[in-house]
Formats: C-alpha cells, sequence, structure tokens
C-alpha cells in the first residue's frame, strides 16, 4: 500500500496547537515472535528469521533503532508472511520519527492479520503523527472494538481528538482511560485540567478528590492535598468570619449561639467545595 501524504486533508480540522496532554509513547514492541514460521523449526532460514527478530527486540530495548529497524527489515524481506516483522518494524520506524514508512508497515501487518489491535494502534498513532487526525480516530476506533481495554489506545485517541479542539469527545475518551484503570493519576489530571478550561469548576474539584484518592500511596500527591485543604478551609474561615461582621448578625447572637451558627456555615461551605470537614 502506498502510504498515504503526510498533509492534513482539506476535510478535517486543523490542529488547535499544542495540547497539554501527556505524550503517548510509541506502539509496544513485540517481544517475541507469535506467528507460526511457514517453515520447519530447524530450517537455516527459519532460524535466521528467529535470531533477527530477537536481535531486533535487544537493539529497539536498547535505544539502537537504526540496527533494529535493519534486523526486522530481514525479517520481512525473508518471510514476508510474518505479521510480527512488520509490526515491529513499525514501531522501530515511529521511534525513528518515519510515520509515514510506518504507516505502510501497519498496514502490511494487518493485511495478514486484520483482527490485531496493536497492529490497528499502531496505524492510528502513525496517522496521528500526520496529522491525520479524523483518520487516526476511526483507526483508534477499529482498534477499539477488538479490544475495548486498551488503555494506550483510549489515550492515543484522547490526544488525536485534543489535536482536533474537540473537547467533549477527549473528555470521553480520557473517561474511558478510568474506566480501564481507575487509578491512573496522569489521567485524572488530564481530566482535571480539561474540566478546568473548560468552566466545569465543580467537576474539576470532584476531579481532584478522586485523584488524591488514586494517589493515597504518593506521599507528595498526599503533601499536596494536605497543603491545598489546609489553605481552602483558611480561606472558607476567613470569608465566613467576614461576612458575619458585616451582616451584623454578631451583635444580635449570644457567643455560643453565634459560634454554632458559623460551625453550621462552615460545614455548608465545606460541603460546596467538595471538601472533608
Amino acid at each position: 500500500m502506498t502510504p498515504a501524504p503526510a498533509e492534513t486533508s482539506p476535510s478535517e480540522p486543523a490542529a488547535k496547537g499544542p495540547t497539554p496532554a501527556p505524550a503517548k509513547r510509541p506502539p509496544r514492541l513485540r517481544a517475541a515472535l507469535s506467528t507460526t514460521l511457514p517453515l520447519p523449526g530447524a530450517d537455516p532460514k527459519a532460524v535466521a528469521v528467529r535470531e533477527h527478530f530477537s536481535a531486533g527486540v535487544s537493539h529497539a530495548l536498547a535505544g539502537r533503532g537504526e540496527e533494529a529497524l535493519a534486523d526486522f527489515d530481514f525479517v520481512t524481506r525473508s518471510l514476508s508472511q510474518v505479521s510480527d516483522g512488520w509490526y515491529n518494524r513499525g514501531v522501530a520506524l515511529m521511534v525513528l520519527g518515519r510515520p509515514a514508512e510506518a504507516l505502510a508497515a501497519f498496514d502490511a501487518a494487518i493485511r495478514l492479520e486484520d483482527e490485531d489491535a496493536d497492529s490497528w494502534d499502531g496505524r492510528g498513532s502513525a496517522m496521528a503523527a500526520l496529522s491525520r487526525f479524523c483518520e487516526a480516530v476511526e483507526t483508534f476506533d477499529r482498534a477499539l472494538k477488538l479490544n475495548p481495554q486498551h488503555f494506550d489506545v483510549w489515550h492515543a485517541r484522547a490526544l488525536a481528538q485534543a489535536k482536533m479542539g474537540r473537547p467533549q469527545d477527549e473528555l470521553k475518551s480520557v473517561d474511558e482511560m478510568l474506566h480501564v484503570d481507575p487509578l491512573s493519576t496522569a489521567a485524572w489530571r488530564w481530566k482535571i485540567e480539561l474540566l478546568t478550561k473548560m468552566g466545569l469548576a465543580k467537576e474539576a474539584r470532584a476531579a481532584k478528590l478522586e485523584l488524591y484518592r488514586a494517589g493515597k500511596d504518593d506521599p507528595a500527591l498526599q503533601f499536596q492535598h494536605d497543603t491545598e485543604l489546609a489553605a481552602t478551609r483558611s480561606a472558607i474561615a476567613a470569608d465566613w468570619a467576614v461576612m458575619t461582621s458585616l451582616d451584623g448578625r454578631e451583635a444580635f447572637l449570644p457567643e455560643p449561639a453565634r459560634s454554632k451558627c458559623m460551625a453550621r456555615e462552615y460545614a455548608t461551605a465545606c460541603d460546596a467545595a467538595d471538601l472533608p470537614r
């Protein structure tokens, strides 16, 4: 398949500038051959293919992208029907910043195995790198039909939607990330930033509480929580003190009653801010 041109198609919305969302890592490298080779195990070509595949994985994990690509090229030249070789070739090309070539490699893997969610994920990632965001989202949707629990694909889908300037759709994808992994603090931070930019302050506060619950074992996050909580409580107490001094109620209420009134108003304010009392 001839790779499509890199520019955005006229029907697609232009990118809206850099997204604050976390960058997606390249598709995951396949560490071992899952394809049955069409040769006896002792055949010299089969032995060489397995050796080069393993060497390519080792090179890739060590950050030697060009060497990894050379090994996966050997695999695809020797046995073009090995989908794992095409898939890993696509991953290596993505790491090297060559998405148009990677797209062709992922397409070759899909032609051999069209029920592989990872290959569709790789194809979508290559399209997104080429700024073909609408097609990327459609491709990620294909991957998610095969594996709806694929966290990385929901992540990539949200990034593409952010580039398209579609915050509502982006938020839905981030919510799906949290459905798959409710303890992902990165996803909760992403959701908080989105909700804040959308002007949904109450929802953002609720998401922040979920972030602190998800990161209950993170000392830095809990310190941030305690600091924010103390500052918010102090601000609420100060606000209510000013209000009661201005409206003159202290002149008509005995001290115990006034203290009880303040405590009730403070508790109501804490509830409104979604804070523990």
